[in-house]
């Protein structure tokens, strides 16, 4: 049976690293990107608001221009724990689209989230091809087959998960390059967008020690977007009513998100809240000691460079993944980059079994919401584990 397994994936390799069949999977990943951006913006169209969260960001962009409170509740109730869960500097953001007809908004955001991605998904194929084996066109064909799956339900809902993804596979590119202040204007951007960034940020900082001070001018140059209103004082009072709404949204429910607490919520474990912050914390060492010995392990030379930026973005997105409170079945669309490339890379050398693995992965994480349901907090973190 392996016997018959092995055999079309070996044709299959042989043809595939030829120029022409370059440029076939370029054409499939183009392909793919623009059949799903078409589908979800067609769908924001005919039916603006649903299955849409994207709408809390117009909401709150719009009370943002209006002196109104964007937080809402700061009491441990299921208002608390929900509503508008970002910096204020991301209503700033929001507000070129908030103000248009819903439909449009969404199918325009949808349109920017996916685009970005695809054309980070781009980026990071023609780096890997050029100091790997294969073309671009492979590699992108390839990976963005596999990394969609993953992908879909965040697509479709307009979370930010998607543009910081995009964000953070093109800041690792012009890490690559040594373009430190492009790096650092895109994570700074990523933060205020969404702080899951900050986890990418810091580590990529501890690495590569001349990108902090830039990465830290950056953070500024985003936390003054804040303060762009009439009144001061407002702006201020929401970035303290931001502090007190995550106080509370960080303290969900056990067994309501889908991270390692739910995992172990659902197998009847449920340790004391400081058990998680000591864990998180010793789990936050652990990947910055990963990401130095990656760095150690791969060399200074270009290949190891790249090898290093991929394994930290994959790191830092696991500790996201896993570690953080607040992540939902939508989160796991920042999974895209790494089991995308990961699975290509792994059809395309002799372990086949990883292979099979990855794709099964990549599919499973897709489809886990139709199989067993949103309330889901031990499928998606099992696998992300695994």
């Amino acid at each position: 049976m392996l016997k018959a397994l092995s055999m079309p994936i070996t044709r299959f390799r042989g043809w595939s690293l030829s120029p022409a069949a370059d440029g076939f999977w370029r054409r499939v990943g183009v392909g793919a990107w623009v059949v799903l951006i078409v589908a979800v913006c067609v769908f924001a169209l005919m039916k603006p608001g649903k299955r849409s969260v994207s709408t809390v960001y117009w909401t709150a962009a719009q009370q943002w221009w209006a002196g109104e409170d964007m937080y809402g509740s700061k009491e441990l109730s299921h208002e608390g724990y929900h509503g508008f869960l970002y910096f204020p500097q991301a209503a700033v953001l929001s507000s070129p689209l908030a103000f248009l007809p819903l439909g449009a908004a969404e199918a325009a955001w949808r349109a920017i989230n996916l685009g970005v991605l695809a054309w980070g998904f781009w980026r990071l194929a023609a780096l890997v091809a050029r100091h790997s084996f294969g073309g671009p066109g492979l590699w992108f064909g390839l990976s963005t087959l596999l990394g969609i799956p993953t992908l879909l339900g965040s697509a479709q809902n307009g979370q930010f998960n998607i543009i910081i993804t995009g964000l953070m596979a093109h800041a690792a590119v012009e890490l690559f390059h040594g373009r430190h202040w492009r790096t650092a204007a895109l994570l700074a951007l990523g933060i205020a967008l969404k702080p899951h960034v900050i986890v990418f940020a810091l580590l990529a900082c501890a690495l590569f020690p001349r990108l902090t001070p830039r990465v830290a001018l950056a953070c500024l140059a985003a936390f003054a977007i804040g303060f762009l209103h009439p009144s001061p004082a407002y702006a201020w009072s929401q970035h303290e009513s931001f502090i007190l709404k995550m106080r509370v949204a960080s303290r969900p429910p056990p067994g309501t998100n889908q991270d390692l607490v739910g995992l172990l919520y659902t197998l009847g474990l449920n340790p004391p809240l400081i058990f998680w912050w000591a864990l998180r914390g010793l789990a936050a060492v652990g990947t910055l000691g990963l990401c130095l010995l990656a760095r150690k392990g791969f060399g200074p030379d270009d290949r190891g460079r790249l090898a290093t930026l991929v394994s930290t973005l994959t790191l830092a997105i696991l500790y996201i993944i896993i570690f953080n409170p607040r992540t939902e079945g939508p989160t796991y669309a920042i999974l895209a980059v790494p089991v995308g490339f990961f699975a290509a890379r792994e059809l395309l050398v002799p372990i086949r079994p990883w292979a099979i693995m990855l794709t099964l992965l990549a599919i499973l994480l897709g489809i886990s919401h139709e199989l067993v349901g949103p309330a889901n907090p031990w499928v998606r973190p099992s696998l992300a584990i695994v």
